[in-house]
């Protein structure tokens, strides 16, 4: 396996553990406040979506900033 390629696999896992850390919890706390919220499935849907794409890119770059200072 070439060098980028593993460096590459290390960040994708990487990424990929962080995410699950974050999103699980933030999934219960998100459900926990639309269902005390009454929301609709929709409405739910949307809120965990728009919170989900914010955090998700947040993540991926601030996971991209670290692996890029780190091989250079």
């Amino acid at each position: 396996m070439k060098t980028g390629d593993k460096k590459a696999w290390v960040e994708s896992i990487s990424d990929t553990v962080i995410g699950t850390l974050i999103n699980f919890p933030l999934n219960l706390l998100l459900l926990t406040i639309t269902f005390a919220l009454e929301f609709t499935v929709l409405w739910t849907a949307i809120a965990s979506w728009a919170v989900f794409t914010v955090v998700a890119v947040v993540r991926k770059f601030l996971v991209r900033k670290h692996f890029a200072k780190r091989n250079r």
